[in-house]
């Protein structure tokens, strides 16, 4: 096979249930300049054997195995043993079109950029995770605000000689990686651009999961964060790093008490200029979420 020019890096913990859907849509692209690195962080049930079955009929798919379970790390792993000149950052429970990577070829000859992403579909057409989906465009367009783009780590793309430039992820980072990896990458400078299409499929498993309330209330907190310029270390309770597994356990309810505590612990740290920032985040947001 020939050097690649996309390197397709897949982080996975217990996703015997979604990877082989997203493994499926990668085995249908149209466009086959593309090796897949599947790292793993020790899953338990069937996730591994699911990689080497694959691996025996697709030989330009690789298994690393992270000595830790730590999303940035294992995409960090996966992007040491990278071939292609094109990282592309995929989280196991998304879906693609099988014109993706053709589509995205296609820009990236056109264009010349640093890093990118795509526009998101939400994975049902319940009337919930449209909801969900307007959210998650509000977020993005009040990041804008603030002047940090919010791209989630489902779909991400960058040339690996910036990757390696800019050190990769920050594995310190309970959550917000992907941010911080943006924002540097924007600072260092280099370009980047959200394409409008393909699209690709994101899952909403974890609204459906945590319910709207919950993941309002986190995102709406990280977003806080992100004005104070503040990274995350630590554990996290309402985001945790327990894979496809944790979907499987019991709902868990939301504490609005806490919700609103954290709100005015952060709150009260800001700057006469931070809190306006606030103030022009909830007028936004208020655009999205009606009376």
């Amino acid at each position: 096979m020939q050097k690649p020019f996309f390197s397709v890096i897949i982080p996975t913990l217990d996703e015997e249930k979604y990877l082989p859907s997203l493994l499926h849509d990668l085995h249908k692209q149209t466009f086959h300049e593309y090796e897949i690195i599947i790292v793993d962080g020790k899953s338990k049930d069937r996730t591994q054997e699911i990689v080497q079955l694959f691996t025996q009929e697709h030989p330009q798919t690789m298994l690393l195995i992270s000595k830790k379970r730590n999303v940035g790390m294992q995409r960090n792993l996966g992007a040491k043993y990278a071939k292609g000149s094109m990282l592309v950052f995929l989280d196991a429970d998304t879906r693609i079109p099988r014109y993706f990577l053709e589509g995205v070829h296609y820009h990236l000859m056109r264009r010349n950029v640093d890093a990118w992403a795509t526009e998101p579909q939400a994975d049902t057409n319940d009337a919930k995770d449209k909801l969900s989906l307007r959210f998650y465009n509000s977020i993005n367009d009040v990041a804008l605000l603030i002047k940090k783009p919010f791209v989630v780590g489902a779909c991400i793309g960058c040339k690996k000689n910036v990757f390696v430039a800019l050190h990769g992820f920050d594995e310190a980072l309970a959550i917000g990686e992907d941010w911080d990896f943006i924002h540097r990458l924007l600072v260092a400078p280099y370009s980047f651009t959200i394409f409008t299409d393909p699209h690709f499929v994101l899952s909403f498993r974890r609204f459906r999961k945590e319910g709207m309330f919950h993941m309002i209330n986190h995102n709406f907190i990280s977003t806080l964060r992100a004005v104070l310029n503040e990274k995350i270390t630590g554990p996290v309770a309402s985001y945790p790093m327990l894979g496809g597994s944790y979907f499987m356990t019991p709902k868990k309810k939301s504490s609005f008490s806490l919700s609103m505590k954290n709100f005015v612990t952060i709150f009260s740290k800001m700057s006469k200029q931070q809190k306006k920032n606030v103030q022009t985040i909830l007028t936004q947001l208020k655009t999205y979420f009606p009376e």
